[in-house]
């Protein structure tokens, strides 16, 4: 069986489930709606994410925050086969806020995988075309790569350098959300 691995940006998942009002997705049951368990093997889960922004001392609204991420956090670390990569945001000397090696490890973990012919597919969960290069390296080392997005939320350069794409829709994940 081809071992395939999920790479998530939670980031980008959760401004979907935002605009369909805030669905609390059953990770576990995402995960397994992308793989045929006849032909392919779940490797592994990679969720990527960048913490909220945190004062110091933190307000009562960031504690908050920070707590229910947290929470989150310790659900989705007792799923079998699942990775957190947390990167860290980072203030701009405009007083804006960037997130930083949230993509870094995304394309890390892509390229190590296909490189150590760890997996044969890799599905992402993604929109942004800064994964565009760990792609294209992944694809030279006999990956077969899937991009999975909602409507109206990927870059064309994305979409057109994978080797499958599949649009999901409110449908499928309100079909993966708790309850």
């Amino acid at each position: 069986m081809d071992k395939t691995a999920i790479f998530i940006d939670l980031g980008y998942l959760n401004s979907i489930t935002k605009k369909l009002g805030n669905l609390k997705i059953n990770f576990e049951r995402f995960a397994q709606s992308f793989i045929d368990s006849s032909r392919e093997e779940l490797y592994r889960v990679y969720v990527y994410y960048c913490p909220p922004f945190q004062s110091n001392p933190p307000t009562a609204e960031e504690r908050l925050m920070k707590s229910n991420l947290d929470r989150f956090l310790n659900r989705l670390k007792k799923i079998s086969r699942f990775e957190i990569r947390m990167g860290r945001l980072s203030k701009t000397k405009k007083g804006d806020f960037v997130q930083k090696r949230v993509d870094t490890y995304f394309a890390i973990d892509l390229v190590k995988l296909a490189i150590k012919g760890s997996i044969k597919k890799a599905i992402l969960v993604a929109g942004d075309s800064d994964f565009v290069p760990p792609i294209l390296e992944a694809k030279e080392n006999d990956v077969i790569v899937k991009v999975c997005y909602y409507e109206n939320t990927i870059q064309n350069e994305l979409l057109e350098c994978c080797d499958e794409s599949k649009e999901i829709s409110a449908e499928f994940l309100n079909s993966v959300r708790y309850g």
